[in-house]
């Protein structure tokens, strides 16, 4: 992905690529919320939050919230797929 300003620019696994404005941050709250512009989604927005889970673990709690109602299996395929990724990123980093 790629910043433009405060939009996000992600090409996913399959190729397809979505603008997501970013909404808000709170680095206190360990929270970030977007919504996201692609074809086929007439409405996505969507917070991720990270919770401490003791001296070195964390938790991450991903909620989307998408119209039409069918996109909701691709778009839930897609954040199985990225949690993985986003957990190795992370660890790296460590």
């Amino acid at each position: 992905c790629r910043m433009e300003g405060e939009v996000r620019i992600v090409t996913f696994f399959n190729g397809m690529v979505a603008r997501e404005p970013i909404v808000a941050v709170d680095d206190k709250a360990m929270r970030v919320a977007w919504a996201a512009r692609s074809e086929g989604l007439e409405h996505y927005n969507a917070s991720l939050q990270v919770f401490e889970d003791g001296p070195a673990r964390c938790r991450v709690a991903w909620i989307a919230d998408v119209l039409p109602h069918d996109a909701a299996k691709m778009v839930g395929a897609m954040i199985e797929k990225a949690m993985p990724i986003m957990k190795k990123t992370l660890e790296a980093v460590r």
